[in-house]
Parts: C-alpha cells; structure tokens; sequence
C-alpha cells in the first residue's frame, strides 16, 4: 500500500474507518479535492464535536446510507447540521438472499442471543471471494450507484457515504467514484486496503474473542473478511468487469446509464 493513512484521516472521535478520498491524485495528474468526498462507518454514535467537525471543517451537504432498513432501524445515523442524510441502501433487506450480499451487512441485529463474535464466526463461511461480484450485479446496488451519482452531480457541499464498518458497500462505492474520477486501479486497491489500518485493533480483538468458540474458523479467511477487506476479493470483482464490460467505467456506463457529459462534469466538479 503506498498511501499514507494519516493524510487521509477525518478527524472525528467515534467514527469508524472515517476518510477522505480528497489529495489522491489521478492518472491525469490532478488530485481529488479536499474535504468533498467522505467514506465512513456508521454515525450512529457521535458526539457533538463530530457534529462540528462534520458541519464546520467539512460543510456536510449529504449522507448517503448504504446499509438496509434493518440495519437503519437498528443503529440510525444522528443528524448533523446542516445536512441532509439519504436512505440509499445498496441492497435491501427482501433481496438480500437472491445476491448473496446479505453476508455483508454485519451490521445487522444477530436474531438470538449469541455474542457478536459468535455471530460473526456464523457468516464468515459467506464471505467468499466472489462475495463483491454478487453485488456489482445486483440491480439494488445499480440503482445505489446511480442515486450517488445523481447526488455528486447536484452536491455544493461535501458528500458522505457510508455502510455499517465502511468496507464493502462503502468499498464499491468509493471505487466507482474513483473509477469516474480516472483513478489507477494500483489507487483503488490502496483506498480499498486502508480499511485494514483503521480496522487492526478490532479485527485482533474479535479474533481473540472468536477463538474460544472456534480456533479454526475464528483464523480463517473468512473470519478476517468480516472484520476486515481482503484484496483478492476486490481484485476479483475487478478482473470480473474487465471481462464482462471491459473497464469499471464501462460497467457503470452499461448499468446505470453513466454518461460522459455527466463524468466530464463530475471531473471538473471534484478535481484540480
């Protein structure tokens, strides 16, 4: 990874995996604006500092929510001033089965009472390494992907998106974003794989606790795709769209009818 975490960090207390897409630099040369482009976890738990951070330092216009209904009904994100937050789930929950991403939704309310580490020992066979193709063509998360879009077209102030933990849903979303904006593909793996920095100390306490149900499954791949991301995956849902459309910017072009007068505007609009 040649990207410096700490260049990229929002500075906000009870966010997690909270940065910025701002200062990444394009094939053509120009970097991302600062303070528009925002990739968080939930805001379910912040503060009023992180309120003003968000309003003050950053001007929040939007939050797009990728997460399902149950997981909005189960952690809600907390207002912030001045800014409009927008349901805009990457999958729904009465879909969830047919794509196979419901796997990704770890933030929802485990059905009983086992332990989160327990519930996740129990999904983490899911997480496979086609798990992102499944969504990429989903028609819930063409229709998130255009709903953000629409949303950087008319934005005037900074955008945030986000899932539960700001990995998966958030990933694909943040590498679409950079796709349109004409990033390497060596870039899209480096904002993927920050994930990992933000996500350590967790990963190693959930690891610790999962062992004692499950030494084998809790050291699995799986098991550490749930806490954190796993390049293989998104490599694999990258080669997948090279193949079947050619580029990422063609897959958005064939799937939520992306237009080059609206990619033009969206380069001129968050680069310099």
């Amino acid at each position: 990874m040649n990207l410096n975490p700490i260049d990229f960090i929002i500075d906000t207390k009870n966010i997690r995996n909270a940065r910025q897409l701002g200062g990444y630099q394009m094939t053509d040369s120009r970097f991302i604006k600062k303070n528009l482009l925002l990739r968080t976890g939930h805001l379910h738990n912040i503060d009023e500092e992180d309120r003003q951070i968000l309003k003050h330092t950053y001007h929040l216009q939007y939050i797009l929510d990728l997460r399902n209904s149950l997981e909005v009904a189960a952690t809600p994100d907390l207002e912030v001033p001045g800014a409009t937050i927008i349901f805009n789930p990457a999958f729904r929950v009465e879909n969830a089965n047919r794509s196979g991403a419901d796997a990704i939704a770890v933030g929802l309310p485990h059905p009983d009472n086992r332990s989160l580490e327990e519930f996740y020992l129990s999904i983490s066979p899911t997480f496979t390494e086609d798990l992102y193709i499944k969504l990429l063509e989903d028609d819930d998360f063409h229709i998130s992907l255009r709903k953000t879009f629409d949303i950087l077209l008319k934005a005037e102030g900074a955008v945030l998106f986000h899932c539960s933990a700001g990995k998966d849903r958030t990933g694909l979303t943040s590498a679409a974003i950079l796709s349109v904006l004409g990033a390497s593909k060596e870039l899209i793996e480096d904002d993927f794989l920050l994930t990992n920095y933000f996500a350590q100390d967790y990963y190693e306490l959930m690891l610790e606790r999962a062992e004692k149900y499950d030494y084998e499954l809790a050291h699995s791949d799986g098991f550490r795709r749930v806490c954190c991301v796993d390049l293989k995956v998104l490599d694999r849902a990258l080669d997948h769209l090279d193949d079947k459309y050619g580029s990422f910017l063609n897959y958005l072009k064939n799937k939520i009818n992306l237009t080059d007068e609206e990619i033009a505007k969206i380069k001129g609009k968050y680069l310099e």
